[in-house]
């Protein structure tokens, strides 16, 4: 049963990627989003989100990187360094 509750909690980690400094991809267990770089429109610091928002979010965490991309479209992620991670997404918006 241990075994089986270490599966679920790996599956259910978020990893983010950049790839090809184009599009980023947030991977949620057996979920995958791409979100193009360059259709990001602004990115905010979240301290605490509801606990909605929480369940519905991409994000290990109730804190992290509010993502606005497309039109009104949404996304919460919690990378590690999250300034550092904002800063790259920041810089490739604008390349």
């Amino acid at each position: 049963m241990f075994t089986n509750i270490i599966r679920i909690v790996r599956l259910c980690r978020c990893h983010y990627v950049i790839s090809n400094q184009k599009d980023l991809i947030i991977n949620f267990g057996p979920n995958r989003k791409t979100i193009p770089i360059k259709s990001i429109t602004s990115i905010t610091e979240v301290n605490r989100l509801s606990l909605y928002s929480w369940f519905v979010s991409w994000s290990n965490d109730t804190s992290g990187l509010l993502i606005f991309y497309h039109k009104s479209s949404k996304v919460v992620i919690s990378p590690e360094n999250r300034e550092e991670f904002k800063a790259l997404l920041e810089a490739l918006r604008k390349v």
